[in-house]
């Protein structure tokens, strides 16, 4: 598979996965959610569109068929792709909304004690 970014083309091989994750984010139309895909080669790419997803599905249900262990994928990617229970995507945006929310009120804090409104 193959994606344009900002650096150039980058090609990661579906046969040689090595990792998947999702990676969550807020905007204000709600969540934005992006599969990362890492392969043996170390090359790492984000695949956001439904059919590069669907072809990622494939991979994987391939590659659980080898003996070889398969790649390792989040439970929150593989709820994400309909190959796991929903729920650890729901804990996953939960989770990342938490943390954002804390390290923002964080970062406003600091500013407001160096700033000298304390």
């Amino acid at each position: 598979m193959t994606a344009r970014t900002l650096t150039g083309e980058r090609s990661v091989d579906l046969t040689r996965i090595r990792d998947v994750r999702l990676l969550t984010g807020f905007s204000y139309g709600g969540p934005f959610r992006a599969v990362v895909v890492s392969d043996g080669n170390g090359v790492r790419i984000g695949l956001t569109t439904l059919r590069s997803q669907r072809a990622l599905v494939r991979a994987l249900q391939h590659a659980c068929g080898d003996a070889r262990g398969g790649p390792r994928v989040s439970p929150a990617a593989r709820a994400h792709l309909g190959l796991g229970v929903r729920r650890h995507r729901t804990i996953h945006t939960v989770i990342i909304f938490v943390l954002l929310t804390i390290s923002i009120s964080l970062y406003m804090g600091l500013v407001l004690v160096l700033a000298g409104f304390r």
